[in-house]
């Protein structure tokens, strides 16, 4: 389905909300009751949100809303929320009743049906899960259908064995409305859609229709046929040729039914469905060996309720139908073999299909709004369809699940993943934490799968098969493929079970033939160690392990056997393991356990393990440790449980205990139990599994124990239990007792005072486990002996242990057991061997790892990665490590370069040929010999040595433009190969030489090559206008890459030279610092000098050397070597023998030229006179003298000493200086260097640019050729679709000549008659014959119409009428625009219908016969009338097919001339494309290096010439420039991304350490304050003192408060003081304002009166007087003007001072503006 059925469920979406629906059933309160009529409060179903379930059986499927999909699970219902939402699950009341047939109602309602004796039928709300009514009686045991009515009213139950009941309910009273006795054998039950009255069943080969009638003020379920009362209904009679036997009505078949045609018979009828015109579809028997498909399956339309077969219809298939869905084009039908099919209604063909894996189609449900269905199959998939099909259709796979009984479940190593096995094959991972609880991966095995078992320390998964192979498989990626780990056939018959070691030690392996087999799983290869014959069936296995390191397996068996192992260390010999092989013990109980389960509290005295057995309880045992046989135990020796406990109603079969302590048992009653280990008494019971299935299997916990998984059949639920324990009570004391929730009996095991043999009172055994019981008193008497022999013993060790160093005796000596010593020394020295021989075989795998590695990665390398340093320089450079070239690439490289060679000498002669005139041109055959003697001679050469070395040849830096082809062929060597083929063409003989001449010359033009390699490919170079194919083009990039491996190659030499030079330079300066060394020791001085070493970067090898400081662990020398190992020094090395230097040293002092240091110290003692003159006694005058002479001598000494230091200064600045000219001369070298490795760099890239050139030409003439054969092909479709085009055109127009000649015959016919009747009537009288032609002609209106198109508009007009009515968009409901009671009355119309058409005397009705025409004449009158009517209507219906066919010739000319334009405009893309192709060849790239505003072409001495130069435009240049700053800024800016990207991280490691930093303070500051040391100053301080100063403190800030209060009163009375004055002063200067402003209004006044009376007097004066007034206006005015003014300066003046004082006494006032104030 893909895109269609994702389109679909967004349809779903859009139409109602299911997600908000399921979340109410979380949220919700006990509902509300309703009040209706015959329904009693609605009552809540258990639902469960906390339970996944992983499975699907093959039941009923219900769409109960546009997304969820009911599903029946075991005695419950699941919810499949289909829009993303949690699934939900319902209970049904009886919990031990599993859930039957589910049918929907809408969207709101739904009803399901339980499994068991005397079942019920529960009708529930939606998505709420309220039961809304319970349908008691329907049946005795089981329900094979359940069907709503369209209208909801009525709801029908068809039981199957052993009654087969048919049952009509009434929905809202949740009575009886009718039953049958017998429905036969049907299956299927469903009423009309438009007729609700009507039921069919079918199935079993039995068919009939029912229904309901009002008989008395009641409703009754008849019989459609005899409309018998179906409670009255008996046998019927058998079937005769045409009557089918039905249930309680016939099938009859019509009697004009051919003869021909077969009759249905009562074994045809199997599923079925409803049409709206009220048939039912019924498919028949499947028949093989016809139809298409190897098979067919007939298909009859039955008439309702007659049950008369209308029409039959053979469908195509390979397999029986099982399954039928109607919508309102198709018919969906889903068979046996998985098909499923869309058959077209009408002509019944398939228009789509598709398998389903080749799984039995079980249930089929569309959902309400007939967007998808939901398809189940017996292979445990459920699968989404669309109703109507797109053109693929492709199914949405909602789930796969097992299809077979589940025979294993165990966690994963993986959280949230479990991993169960089934007896269908496969193992699957499941992820129980998603929606679905989805299968994540799905393995497949050859057979089927017995026992599971998972490792809980790695990603092995065990499997045992039927054939008794036992398969691991390793899941790295739980959702890869997982790898085959270990396979082994361990025995001949199926493998029963499988458990791991919870060490992953041993993997235990139980068969059918009572054997426990033991694989040692600690290593990769599985060794078996050998089996245990348990001489009965094993039920189960557990482990029970202890820190110690002892491992018990605890196996149960049928008859009451439980039977401990421990697993044996070394394999046996025949691989039959002894009871002393394995510690075997035995006890025996009274009922068969059917699983096992250790007690993790157990310890290694007392070992407990939990059973489960046939009585339905849950029993505690305790293993006794058994001196006898248990071969030899007797059979009446019963052990009695320690505890027991009764858990199911049925036996139980699993048991299974969690790590944080909780215990769950699983019966075949279908429920589980949850118990703490602490609280046994009280258990949770989880319920959910079919018991008529076989109940619960398997049981197993999830890690962290929150989840509890059951299987039963193909069923797998998964339980949220929590931790599913009850709060303990206040009297217990278990918390505080490592044994809580055991037995007061168990409890004295902590005693040590009691008899070990009082633990087995309880089973009779009054026997001691070892020997017979001591009497009470000897026992007390033995105890205080060895108390007073262990107190001796500790004085002993404690006075040993004061003594000295070499009087105290050994550790070893004080061991009394010398046995256990000498055992604990064999074992530790066992082990020492163990781990010897272990890390000697991991240095050996280690070794070889090394040398795979090393020969792989380090011997293929021709030149290994190298970068030299500078000496002070911060500059390196590096080598281009290289790999060796393997014999193939060098047999490819010698073939190239001979073919290519062999070409250039080709294109020579054929140069020579075509530029040697007319005698050249006519010797073929010569150049031919000469060229195959050449080849001959490279041949010979290639196959023993290097291919031959052309001449090198010069290129000139210039843009030479490309020769043209009429001029001479374009040769494929280098530019310049003109001009050596110009000069060397004289050299070439007219005559074919010898084969002798041929290889003399040849070997002539080797000797006279230069031998370098670089120069040699790059002479065999295309020229860039001869890269015209892609072979050469191919060769081309070959070319390159050798060119770009000798560049390579050629730097590495150099680097190698340049390796050595610092090596040189590194000898001369460490002879150089050794002088220095010693100069420093003379002058007593320690001055830092330059120490030059190679560092690991400049020694490849050094990746191979161990230093020592990489060795971590410290070397440990033997006892015999110690002496040895310290005289050779720390590193344990032999130290060298250098007694010849000693020796030297001690002779020559060092110095190899002879020359003594000289001692410039006074050796001998101050003479006597010196010591008297210090001490101030009188010398001598020899004394004098002596002293004089002394103290020359000391002079002369030191002197001698400060020149000698001078020397040796001068000296060691020279040395100094002569390290650094080295140092700098190399760096300087080394510079040069790393500029060549940049040069190199760039002429790599330059070619490298080449070869991406050429692999892209390369890629596009590929993607050329792709398209181009894309055009070609759509251009031969578009020509066959006009071919078909001009011949359907042809058709069209033979069809309307064909119309046009029977239309041109229909209206001669018509005239003929006109005419005939017309002679008919000519003899009669003028006035009749008018009334006979007025009759003749007359028509009724509308009545001569061909009904066509118009019914078509019609029909679509009602539709869409109905649309609108409704006021919904169509759907595939094909009941979803015809309600009931329209339909119904459409029935009672259909026979009126038919009678609407009556004689042609209704036609004439109004018009009298004329009284002149006798009856007969009258009659031919409208004999005639009626031929004409017919004439005139065969006109009309020919002249109607003419119109089409014109029509339809119209159309197709029209599509033609599409396709005309279409294969033009195709052929004009063809034409396009390859022209532009074949312009792209022509088009060639070269790459130059130009300098912008430079000439490239060389200068020539005297003049240059530029004839064959190219002048480029600086447009070019300069677009090539705008690209590369374009690259270069993105370059930068990824750099920049680069920049910020490293700068945040190191931000946040700065960040990180600051945070580090802080921490430390923090803990330092800690520190201190812990160890700070608190006085009782520092601990009054910290209390807060005492009461006297705290009430000082109090007192001094009462006085403090009462102060500030008091000069707070009187700074407010003084600013109040201050607002009143300034208030006043403000009333005053207001008052001033409004006398100003009333003088200022009485002035304005007088103004404008002034002004008035001028204007009057102005007008009455005369002309002569104007001016004097004038005047006098103006002197007035001024004089007021002036008056103003003065007024406004009076009036900002008194302003000013306002604001002024409001300043002065207002200081806040100096803060607004003065517009504020």
């Amino acid at each position: 389905m893909g895109d269609a059925v994702d389109a679909m469920m967004m349809m779903m979406q859009r139409r109602g909300s299911l997600g908000s629906s399921m979340s109410d059933v979380r949220k919700r309160s006990q509902p509300s009751s309703r009040a209706g009529v015959g329904v009693r409060t609605p009552e809540v179903n258990p639902v469960d949100v906390g339970t996944v379930s992983l499975c699907y059986d093959g039941g009923s499927l219900a769409f109960v809303e546009s997304g969820a999909i009911l599903v029946p699970v075991g005695t419950g219902i699941r919810c499949i929320n289909l829009q993303g939402g949690a699934p939900v699950h319902t209970w049904g009341p009886n919990v031990h009743l599993p859930i039957g047939p589910i049918a929907c109602h809408g969207r709101t309602r739904f009803a399901y049906a339980e499994k068991g004796l005397m079942p019920n039928v529960y009708i529930c709300s939606f998505p709420h899960f309220q039961k809304v009514s319970t349908l008691r009686g329907g049946t005795n045991l089981e329900f094979s259908s359940i069907s709503f009515s369209r209208n909801g009213v009525w709801i029908a139950t068809l039981g199957s064995l052993p009654d087969y009941k048919l049952t009509v309910w009434d929905v809202t009273t949740g009575e009886i409305v009718g039953q049958t006795p017998s429905a036969k054998q049907a299956t299927q039950v469903s009423f009309d859609p438009l007729n609700s009255s009507v039921l069919f069943t079918s199935g079993g080969g039995s068919a009939a229709f029912w229904q309901l009638e009002s008989k008395h003020d009641a409703i009754a379920l008849v019989s459609a046929d005899k409309k018998q009362a179906a409670t009255e209904a008996t046998a019927v009679a058998a079937p005769t040729e045409s009557v089918a036997t039905g249930a309680a009505a016939t099938v009859t078949v019509a009697a004009s039914t051919p003869a021909d045609e077969q009759a249905p018979t009562p074994s045809d009828f199997g599923a079925h469905c409803w049409d709206p015109q009220h048939h039912v579809m019924c498919v028949g028997q499947f028949s093989d060996g016809a139809g298409d498909a190897g098979g067919c399956v007939p298909l009859y339309l039955l008439e309702a309720p007659k049950g008369r077969p209308i029409a039959r219809a053979e469908l195509a298939c390979a397999a029986p139908a099982v399954s039928l869905t109607l919508t309102k084009e198709h018919l969906f039908i889903g068979f046996a073999n998985g098909d499923v099919k869309w058959f077209a209604l009408g002509d019944f063909q398939a228009q789509h299909s598709i398998n389903l894996g080749g799984q039995r189609i079980c249930s089929v449900s569309v959902d309400p709004g007939y967007t998808v269905m939901a398809v189940g199959t017996d292979g445990g998939t459920l699968h989404l369809l669309p109703v109507t099909p797109p053109v693929i259709v492709t199914p949405k796979l909602i789930g796969d699940y097992h299809q077979a009984s589940v025979t294993g479940i165990d966690t994963f190593i993986t959280p949230n993943i479990i991993v169960s096995s089934s007896l269908d094959g496969t193992i699957r991972l499941w992820d129980y934490r998603t929606t679905y609880g989805s299968c994540i991966n799905t393995l497949r095995l050859p057979e089927p799968v017995t026992a599971l078992a998972t490792s809980p320390t790695s990603y092995l998964v065990a499997a045992g098969s039927k054939s008794g192979i036992i398969r691991a498989y390793a899941f790295k990626q739980v959702r890869a493929h997982p790898v085959l780990f270990f396979r082994l056939r361990i025995q001949n018959c199926a493998v029963t079970h499988l458990c791991f070691h919870p060490s992953q030690s041993y993997l235990a392996c139980a068969s059918e033939n009572n054997r426990v087999c033991f694989l040692d799983t600690s290593t990769p290869f599985f060794k078996c160690l050998g089996f245990v014959d348990c001489k009965a069936t094993v039920t189960d296995m557990s482990w029970l392990c202890f820190e110690t390191g002892t491992n018990y397996l605890f196996i149960t068996t049928v008859g009451g056997n439980v039977i401990r192992v421990c697993p044996p260390e070394q394999a046996a010999v025949n691989l039959q393991l002894s009871n002393q092989d394995v510690q075997k013990a035995l006890i025996k109980i009274y009922w068969t356990p059917n699983a096992v389960a250790t007690d993790p509290r157990s310890t290694a005295d007392k070992q407990y393990f939990f059973v489960v057995t046939e009585d339905k309880k849950l029993k505690r045992y305790l293993m006794p440790e058994r001196t006898v046989d248990p071969d030899m135990v007797d059979d009446g020796d019963i052990t009695q449980p320690k505890e027991e406990f009764r858990c199911h109603e049925k036996p139980a079969v699993a048991v299974r205990v969690s790590h944080d302590g909780k215990l769950a048992t699983g019966g075949s009653d279908g429920i589980a139990t949850v118990r703490s280990l602490d609280r046994l008494k009280q258990a949770k019971p989880v319920r959910g599994h079919d018991p008529w299935k076989g109940g619960i299997t398997k049981i197993c916990f999830s890690t962290d124990g929150h989840f509890l998984f059951t299987c039963g059949g193909s069923t797998i639920l998964c339980h949220q239990i929590g931790d599913g324990t009850a709060p303990a009570t206040a009297d217990e004391d278990r918390e505080l007792s490592p044994f809580a929730g055991f037995p007061n009996a168990l409890k004295e095991m902590r005693e040590p005072t009691k008899p070990e043999t009082d633990l087995f009172s309880q089973s009779g055994d009054k026997k001691a486990i070892s020997g017979s019981a001591s009497p009470a008193g000897d026992r007390g008497a033995t105890e205080k002996k060895l108390s007073i022999i262990k107190r001796s013993y500790t004085a002993l060790l404690n006075e040993n242990a004061s003594l000295a160093e070499g009087e105290r005796l050994p550790d070893e000596d004080l061991i009394l057991n010398t046995e256990e010593l000498t055992r604990l020394r064999e074992q530790a020295a066992h082990e020492v061997e163990k781990l010897r021989t272990m890390i000697r075989e991991e240095n050996v795998a280690k070794d070889m790892l090394v040398d795979r590695l090393k020969t792989e990665f380090w011997d293929s390398q021709e030149d290994h990665a190298l970068v030299i340093m500078a000496f002070k320089r911060r500059l390196e450079v590096a080598n281009y490590p290289l790999r060796k070239r393997s014999p193939a690439e060098l047999a490819l490289r010698r073939q190239l370069l001979t073919l290519r060679h062999a070409e250039l000498i080709e294109f020579r002669c054929s140069v020579a040929a075509a530029t040697g005139g007319s005698s050249a041109a006519t010797k073929p055959p010569a150049v031919s010999t000469y060229f195959a003697g050449s080849m001959r001679a490279l041949c010979v050469k290639a196959a023993h040595a290097s291919p031959p070395k052309p001449q090198k040849r010069g290129a000139r830096v210039a843009v030479k433009e490309a020769p043209a082809p009429q001029q001479q062929p374009q040769q494929p060597s280098a530019a310049d190969a003109d001009s050596k083929v110009t000069g060397e063409q004289s050299q070439l003989p007219q005559q074919a030489p010898t084969e002798a001449e041929a290889d003399a010359a040849a070997a002539q033009e080797e000797e006279a090559e230069e031998d370098e390699p670089l120069a040699e490919t790059r002479a065999y170079l295309y020229h860039a206008f001869d890269l015209n194919t892609t072979l050469r083009k191919r060769t081309q990039i070959q070319l390159l890459h050798f060119i770009i491996y000798e560049i390579k190659k050629a730097f590495n030499e150099e680097v190698m030279k340049f390796m050595e030079q610092k090596r040189d330079t590194i000898v001369k300066i460490e002879e150089r610092t050794a002088r220095l060394k010693e100069l420093m020791d003379e002058l007593k001085e320690q001055t830092p000098y330059f120490q030059p070493k190679l560092l690991e970067c400049e020694v490849p090898d050094s990746v191979f050397t161990i230093r020592d400081d990489e060795i971590k662990a410290e070397k440990i020398f033997g006892q015999t070597g110690n002496a040895a190992g310290a005289a050779t020094g720390q590193g344990g090395r032999p130290r060298e023998d250098d007694s010849m230097q000693r020796a030297l040293r001690q002779m020559m002092g060092g110095r190899l030229d002879g020359k003594l240091t000289e001692s410039f110290d006074m050796q001998e003692e101050r003479p006597e006179y010196i010591v008297k003159r210090d001490q101030g006694q009188t010398l001598s005058e020899e004394e004098q003298r002596a002293v004089k002479e002394y103290e020359k001598k000391l002079q002369i000494q030191k002197d001698e000493k400060q020149k000698h230091i001078k020397a040796l200064e001068s000296e060691f600045k020279k040395l100094e200086k002569s390290i650094e000219e080295l140092c700098i001369a190399f760096d300087d070298h080394l510079q040069e260097l790393a500029n060549k490795r940049v040069a190199t760099d760039q002429q790599i890239c330059e070619e490298e640019l080449k070869v991406i050139k050429l692999s892209t030409a390369l890629l596009n003439q590929e993607e050329n050729a792709k398209q181009d054969a894309l055009l070609t092909a759509q251009l031969d479709l578009l020509k066959k679709k006009k071919t078909k085009s001009a011949s359907r055109i042809q058709d069209a127009k033979s069809k309307l000549e064909q119309a046009k000649v029977d239309l041109a015959t229909k209206q001669a016919a018509e005239r003929a008659k006109e005419s005939d009747f017309k002679f008919f009537v000519k003899a009669e009288r003028e006035d009749v014959v008018a009334s006979l032609l007025r009759i003749y002609k007359y028509r009724k209106r509308g009545q001569v119409h061909v009904s066509g198109h118009d019914e078509l508009d019609s029909g679509n007009a009602a539709a869409n009428a109905d649309v609108a009515a409704t006021g919904s968009a169509p759907t595939d409901d094909p009941f979803a625009s015809q309600p009931e009671s329209e339909a119904a009355s459409r029935l009672q119309l259909q026979p009126a219908h038919g009678k609407k058409q009556s004689d042609d005397l209704n036609l004439v009705l109004g018009i009298e016969k004329p009284p002149e025409l006798d009856e007969v004449t009258w009659e031919r009158v409208l004999d005639f009338r009626t031929q004409k009517i017919k004439a005139e209507l065969e006109v009309a219906r020919a002249n109607e097919r003419a119109h089409d066919a014109e029509r339809h010739l119209l159309l197709e000319q029209e599509k033609g001339v599409r396709t005309k334009h279409q294969l033009d405009n195709a052929v004009a893309q063809l034409l396009d494309f390859r022209r532009q192709q074949t312009w792209d060849t022509q088009n060639l790239e070269m790459l130059f290096k130009l300098k912008q505003g430079q000439v490239e072409v060389e200068q020539a001495a005297v003049v240059t010439s530029y004839e064959d130069c190219v002048v480029l435009e600086s447009s070019i240049i300069e677009q090539l420039n705008a690209q590369i700053r374009f690259l270069a800024k993105e370059k930068v800016k990824l750099l920049t991304e680069m920049k910020n990207t490293k700068k945040g991280i190191k931000k946040k490691k700065w960040e990180n350490q600051g945070l580090e930093m802080q921490v430390e303070d923090l803990q330092e500051k800690t520190k201190f304050f812990q160890l700070l040391r608190v006085t009782k100053a520092l601990q009054e301080f910290l209390k807060g003192g005492g009461e006297e100063r705290q009430a000082q403190e109090i007192a001094s800030v009462e006085r403090r408060a009462e102060h500030r209060q008091k000069t707070h009163a009187i700074t407010v009375a003084e600013i109040q003081q201050k607002i009143d004055k300034l208030a006043a002063a403000l009333a005053e200067k207001q008052q001033e304002n409004e006398a100003l402003q009333g003088s200022k209004q009485e002035l304005a006044g007088a103004v404008s009166e002034r002004q008035k009376i001028q204007h009057i007097q102005s007008q009455t004066t005369q002309i002569g007087g104007l001016s004097e007034e004038r005047l006098r206006h103006l002197r007035y005015k001024r004089r007021l003007e002036n008056a103003v003014r003065q007024q406004e300066g009076e009036i900002q003046e008194l302003r000013d001072l306002v604001t002024h004082l409001r300043q002065r006494n207002y200081p806040m006032f100096n803060m607004l503006a003065p517009d504020q104030l």
